[in-house]
């Protein structure tokens, strides 16, 4: 099980859109089946831009079939 940790940060629209596409890619690479593929998300709690960060996650994970 790999963990995901992003770093609080200030993104641009584009820029947290990118740190989603990351993400999304170590997910679902060869279906997930990799041992190293990401399985866990920890975001932080106090992160200002957690709700837009995890509504792109969403977004972008319902495109990939």
């Amino acid at each position: 099980m790999t963990p995901c940790l992003v770093a609080p940060a200030t993104f641009t629209p584009a820029q947290l859109k990118c740190q989603v596409l990351n993400v999304v890619e170590g997910m679902v690479s060869n279906n997930g089946c990799n041992c190293n593929s990401i399985k866990v998300l920890v975001l932080p709690q106090d992160w200002v831009q957690k709700d837009a960060f995890l509504a792109e996650l969403r977004a972008t994970l319902k495109g990939y079939k």
